[in-house]
């Protein structure tokens, strides 16, 4: 076995024994910037519930000029002849938005390289990877931390792809609706129809419903409302034409409506809110103006996790913050001053046009 192959058995070994959580156990695909697909680039979400130690690596980053239709290939594939500039670009942000890895790769070999390793604070992290080219990357990620404090999700929004190759079924994207949150819709991108492509979506009671073959370029979207586990398979029908057959998955990212109104339902003037997380969206009300009180909260598909705190799922939701005037009590006493005498007086007092 040469080093390449040994590399390549190495990594596949290594992702049938990836810990509950990950992204799944199949290589994921980016398209390069001049295919001409509807995204050409890749979105994870590094979510960390807990402050906990974790390892982070991505296999074959670089792309590899030897995988195309090698044995065990991982989905490298390019079409400028070998002449083009071939890069990728791997970006890691915080949850306020700050880049805390930027790291870009070329042509080399498969490889593993490390992104993080060490202790992280609770919080959303992007992952985002762009492959610049006529081509497409093929790469894996391993995250090694509690799964019950850390895992590693596809970002709502945005596409993952990956390689179809053969006759047997694969089930590369999967996720859980959780029954709080609002109903999904996931999309299925460029299958290139049903000669080249065979879609099943897998239900939480285990039965299989067989989809429409996205056509080249097309979308097919499938709404999700019952919560549980649901599977996405796919496989190459006899007679299919391509070698491999990249398909895209995208979860839709849904809108979460804000309002802060008064007990009348009227916008109040100076009330601010923000929102925050690039899985789960948190919207948590920021300020309240002077002479206002914060009376109640009343959510659609959100989890409340304070008064003045709403988390929403992918699917999004809506959120009023209700705002009440202040209210107080004035006491007037009317007097007559005689010398040194004092006397009770009758008092009139006018709010505008009214006599109290």
């Amino acid at each position: 076995m040469g080093v390449r192959r040994f590399w390549i058995a190495v990594f596949f070994a290594v992702l049938s024994a990836l810990a509950v959580g990950q992204v799944g156990n199949h290589p994921l695909v980016v398209p390069g910037t001049e295919l001409g697909w509807e995204s050409a680039r890749l979105e994870l979400v590094l979510r960390v519930t807990e402050r906990t130690p974790l390892k982070l690596a991505v296999f074959s980053p670089g792309f590899d000029p030897g995988d195309y239709r090698a044995p065990n290939e991982l989905g490298d594939e390019r079409y400028d002849g070998g002449k083009g500039e071939l890069k990728t670009l791997l970006e890691i942000f915080d949850a306020a938005g700050a880049v805390r890895l930027r790291k870009e790769w070329g042509v080399e070999p498969h490889r593993w390289y490390k992104l993080v390793d060490g202790v992280l604070s609770p919080g959303d992290y992007l992952i985002t990877v762009k492959f610049f080219g006529n081509g497409k990357n093929a790469l894996a990620f391993k995250l090694d931390g509690d799964p019950a404090k850390v895992t590693l999700q596809v970002a709502p929004g945005s596409m993952q792809t990956y390689n179809v190759h053969g006759p047997k079924w694969v089930y590369p994207f999967a996720l859980e609706k959780r029954g709080w949150t609002a109903p999904l819709v996931v999309g299925i991108y460029d299958g290139d129809g049903p000669e080249e492509l065979e879609v099943r979506a897998r239900k939480p009671d285990g039965t299989e419903e067989a989809l429409p073959s996205p056509p080249n370029g097309g979308w097919v979207r499938y709404p999700i409302d019952e919560a549980g586990s649901y599977r996405f398979g796919f496989r190459q029908p006899e007679g299919a034409k391509q070698f491999t057959n990249t398909v895209g998955f995208e979860i839709f990212l849904g809108d979460v409506a804000v309002e802060v109104v008064d007990e009348e339902g009227r916008p109040v003037a100076g009330a601010a809110y923000a929102t925050s997380g690039y899985y789960d969206r948190t919207v948590r009300l920021t300020k309240v103006p002077e002479g206002w009180t914060h009376v109640a909260t009343a959510a659609t598909y959100g989890k409340k996790l304070a008064e003045d705190r709403v988390l929403f799922g992918p699917g999004g939701g809506r959120v009023r913050f209700v705002l009440r005037p202040q209210t107080g009590t004035v006491a007037l006493v009317g007097a007559a001053v005689c010398a040194a005498e004092r006397l009770p007086a009758p008092l009139v007092v006018k709010l505008g046009d009214r006599r109290c």
